[in-house]
């Protein structure tokens, strides 16, 4: 069976829970990484795991994540949909 390969977008305390998840159960789900707006979060991200933080939402989805979670508050969600529709 092929891994799911998902991609999460936002790093506050949900995401550690999808994170636990992906990372329990690594022959159903692979992360193809994260997307931050802050980019000292993501270096620090980065150094955990390499190739997986990003800040660019072209690079994220270029990754081809079979699924994307979304982990953001509902004030950034509108921006970030409307980024990811251009992306289309």
């Amino acid at each position: 069976m092929e891994r799911i390969r998902v991609g999460i977008i936002g790093n506050g305390w949900r995401t550690g829970f999808y994170l636990r998840v992906i990372d329990a159960l690594p022959d159903i789900f692979e992360l193809t990484g994260m997307l931050f707006r802050n980019s000292e979060k993501a270096s620090r991200f980065a150094q955990e795991r390499p190739d997986k933080a990003f800040t660019d939402l072209d690079k994220f989805l270029a990754q081809n994540p079979d699924d994307v979670i979304l982990c953001v508050r509902g004030a950034a969600l509108a921006t970030i949909l409307s980024q990811a529709v251009s992306c289309a």
